[in-house]
């Protein structure tokens, strides 16, 4: 099975209502992927919600059961989460 990886992603929670609770957000990343089966190398796209750690190092899982590898997060992201990859890994966790 090929793994496939994310780049220059963010994590939100899309369409979130101001007046959700943050226990009831599902989070999603947006980014690039390259490997992925039904996506062409550096499309953007945004994953199904994200359910915990893959089962690979520095990986994600989402409600489809992709696994997905975390590169490097958005510049601008990163600029205002530093540590982005860690601390989302970590929540994870």
């Amino acid at each position: 099975m090929e793994t496939i990886r994310i780049e220059n992603w963010v994590f939100f929670a899309p369409n979130a209502s101001p007046y959700t609770a943050p226990e009831c957000l599902k989070m999603s990343l947006n980014g690039e992927v390259f490997r992925h089966p039904k996506h062409k190398d550096g499309e953007t796209l945004t994953t199904s919600t994200v359910r915990g750690l893959g089962d690979i190092p520095n990986s994600v899982r989402t409600n489809s059961g992709t696994v997905y590898i975390l590169g490097e997060p958005r510049c601008d992201y990163e600029a205002q989460f530093p540590g982005a990859k860690e601390r989302l890994l970590k929540s994870l966790s």
